[in-house]
């Protein structure tokens, strides 16, 4: 997601708001955003690959009000994260949490600062894992252009021309990039023009899935375009996202049954460190996803989002399934015993399948994928804990009802997420999705249900 400039306008305001720094080899190292006039807060984001750390700071004219550390390590691990922030914005810095990851758990402890010096107020240790980048998208896009002979001279110098700019929403509407398509053997990852990429590990190299992600992907835009027209700030905050993350699309179908394929061991060697061999491993990563769901995002993953039920390999054997059914019928019906010509009639018939398939956007999946990614990019959703059933479960994801769906991931989502999507529509979750940083948006957008279209 890039454009030529450093400076951009991402708001459509009539001045830039977003400026960026590069190194010597092109690769950006620090970011800086101007959050609109009524917040009045500007976040930097600073990037130093060699210390392994991301720093963001958010200022308010000169007065710091928060501070975010987040140290990694190897493997894409989390290490830590250390936040200090003022409670009253200030400018003193009177609150602090450490979060720290040993192993699959996140241990947690939040001070207050008491006569000049910090008091422990919390302590608790829960199950979860944290990992992002050991080295940015950013350079392994760069790397991934110079392993592919895509940078003139060999050097990774040029692609800061491409790398790790905002696009100028105003003037394209977020339909229109600059990016190369690339293919990253090494990294096990396809990047996408539109600044995604695919996890090769696990979605495979499939044709067909990979041209119905693509498809998707397409059709992504589509939704982040409309959610402008609803809210431009959950828009300019989606696009800065995809900008710093570069989205990885993971396809989990199967991996409850293959402890031992390459996705089933990394997801055991970055989520399940001190399992106890492959079964524990796999236990404590399907803890993580709930293989009923379309699809999920996880905190401790800043940088994925993970297909279940939507990922098109789950659609392909249902095609291939039934291309097996159909042609079994033709072949008896037609008394066919040449397996050559038996093979044909099954593969003339999936073929055409396919391409059925793949005539229109997939615009289920994109409509899946955008909501996922609203959770990305740190659209606020109901996380209160109660009572589902036997088990409490976060509001958002407790389905017995429909208090679920009234947040603003939901309410964004419902209006921008498809056909299918209109179903999750409530005046509250639309009321929360326009507000958000916004409150001058236009409420009325919520006064009729989407579910009476």
């Amino acid at each position: 997601m890039q454009t030529r400039l450093s400076e951009v306008d991402a708001s459509g305001r009539g001045k830039p708001d977003v400026f960026r720094t590069y190194d010597a080899d092109g690769r950006m190292v620090k970011s800086v955003y101007e959050d609109s006039p009524s917040r009045g807060i500007t976040e930097t984001l600073t990037i130093d690959e060699a210390k392994g750390q991301w720093t963001r700071r958010f200022t308010v004219g000169h007065t710091l009000i928060r501070q975010e550390i987040e140290q990694y390590g190897n493997s894409e691990r989390l290490v830590s994260r250390e936040s200090v922030w003022s409670s009253n914005k200030d400018g003193r810095l009177d609150r602090r949490l450490v979060e720290t990851y040993p192993g699959p758990d996140t241990d947690t402890r939040e001070f207050a600062l008491e006569g000049g010096k910090w008091v422990e107020k919390r302590h608790d240790r829960k199950l979860t894992v944290y990992f992002g980048p050991a080295k940015s998208p950013g350079a392994q896009y760069a790397d991934c252009l110079k392993d592919a002979g895509k940078v003139k001279g060999g050097s990774v110098t040029e692609c800061g021309k491409f790398l790790d700019q905002l696009i100028d929403i105003s003037k394209t509407d977020y339909t229109a990039y600059t990016n190369l398509k690339c293919d990253d053997p090494k990294g096990k990852q396809v990047f996408l023009p539109e600044g995604f990429r695919i996890d090769t590990d696990s979605c495979g190299s499939d044709p067909f899935v990979q041209a119905q992600l693509a498809s998707a992907v397409k059709q992504l835009q589509a939704d982040m375009k409309c959610i402008g027209g609803i809210n431009p700030e959950v828009q300019k905050q989606l696009a800065k996202k995809v900008a710093e993350r570069r989205p990885r699309i993971n396809c989990l179908n199967g991996v409850q049954t293959a402890a031992d394929s390459p996705l089933g061991k990394r997801l055991c060697d970055e989520l399940a460190p001190h399992a106890v061999g492959s079964g524990g491993c796999l236990q404590k990563v399907q803890g993580l996803m709930d293989p009923k769901t379309g699809a999920f995002f996880h905190p401790a993953t800043p940088n994925d989002v993970y297909l279940v039920m939507s990922d098109p390999k789950v659609q392909l054997k249902r095609i291939e399934q039934d291309a097996r059914i159909e042609a079994d019928h033709k072949i008896d019906k037609e008394n066919i015993f040449n397996p050559a010509e038996r093979d044909k009639v099954y593969d003339e018939i999936l073929a055409k399948k396919k391409q059925s398939a793949l005539a229109y956007p997939n615009e289920s999946l994109a409509g899946t994928m955008f909501h996922e990614f609203l959770h990305l990019a740190g659209i606020p959703h109901n996380d209160k804990e109660v009572q589902c059933g036997p088990v409490k479960k976060p509001q958002h994801n407790c389905y017995l009802g429909g208090a679920y769906q009234q947040d603003a991931v939901y309410g964004c989502h419902s209006m921008c997420g498809g056909t299918n999507a209109t179903s999750h529509w409530t005046k509250e979750g639309c009321l929360a999705c326009v507000a958000w940083h916004n409150p001058t948006g236009d409420k009325s957008k919520c006064d009729k249900s989407l579910k009476t279209f």
